[in-house]
């Protein structure tokens, strides 16, 4: 039973909802921004594409107890920013991003961990008219960072005086890899084992004293090496296939990509819109980096068909 309650009251103060206003969001166009409601609350804080027509239509961005906002003393210096036409998609800001109306605006910056960076989140910022009303933002999100700090050591779900970790924000944690011989669910919802190829990754060649023994690691060690170039199954999240393609660079640690594949039906204007605004629990995908027009054709039933084939450039 007080189990229960405190469940309820952590629940509680997820929801506290801190400040509710409009502000102005950068855009992954450099320096043109859109105007849009936001609500801060205890662990997140959410952004709607157009409140007043559809209040469903809202991202979701959670906050770390690690995320770093940018200088206070910055605050103070307004820059200057091009508001994006109403209607106007992320590429065609970029392509005309000096023709929108120009605005002075005080900014914050919030930077998440880089553990971050594989589930879309790196920064945002936000942008205020008014200082005063940036300094009532900045201190509010100081505020929730400061007690999302207090409460880290205490994060255990069910435990008594702890904080409560919404399942929603558990997901956005980075993945851990599958382990060798670990089921991954397929596109036809089967499970197949898979073997990571980190885990067919061989140690280094000691010694090479006998030929045979030498060329018969070499041989093992290039076929092992050629399984890591191909793409294997890595998890599967909201119907759509991931994979994962091993690919180290030795002489920094980093490498490896990550692979969706899906065909959206749709025109691909509100296609792109989606992308590049996303959704619930994802940032946005863009800027687009190339833009190809593949096909562009009307049938006799008059139905227009316009096949793209955009590059973005995922932040991170």
């Amino acid at each position: 039973m007080e189990g229960n309650l405190a469940m309820d009251a952590l629940k509680k103060l997820e929801e506290k909802l801190y400040v509710d206003d409009y502000i102005y969001k950068e855009t992954t166009v450099p320096e043109v921004v859109v105007y849009r409601k936001c609500q801060l609350f205890a662990s997140k804080f959410i952004t709607y594409h157009d409140y007043e027509k559809d209040p469903s239509h809202k991202t979701s961005w959670y906050l770390d107890a690690r995320c770093e906002l940018s200088s206070e003393d910055k605050l103070e210096q307004p820059v200057t920013r091009t508001i994006r036409p109403q209607g106007t998609w992320a590429i065609t800001a970029a392509l005309g991003a000096s023709s929108g109306q120009q605005i002075q605006l005080y900014m914050i910056t919030i930077t998440w961990p880089t553990r971050w960076a594989a589930k879309g989140y790196t920064y945002f910022s936000l942008g205020f008219e008014d200082l005063s009303k940036a300094k009532e933002w900045y201190g509010q999100l100081k505020t929730v960072l400061a007690t999302l700090t207090k409460n880290k050591s205490q994060r255990k779900v069910g435990a008594v005086g702890a904080y409560l970790e919404p399942l929603s924000r558990m997901s956005m944690a980075q993945p851990e890899p599958p382990t060798a011989e670990q089921s991954v669910p397929t596109t036809t919802g089967a499970t197949t084992g898979v073997v990571r190829p980190g885990a067919l990754l061989g140690g280094e060649i000691d010694s090479d004293d006998e030929e045979a023994v030498s060329r018969a690691r070499s041989t093992r060690r290039k076929q092992r090496a050629a399984v890591t170039q191909r793409w294997v199954p890595y998890k599967q999240t909201n119907g759509v296939a991931v994979y994962e393609h091993k690919q180290q660079d030795e002489s920094t640690g980093l490498g490896g990509e990550y692979l969706v594949s899906a065909v959206v039906r749709g025109p691909p204007g509100d296609v792109l819109d989606v992308l590049m605004h996303g959704s619930d629990h994802t940032t946005i995908l863009g800027p687009a980096s190339k833009v190809e027009v593949l096909d562009s054709s009307k049938p006799d039933d008059c139905t227009s068909k316009d096949i793209l084939r955009i590059t973005v450039e995922a932040g991170g």
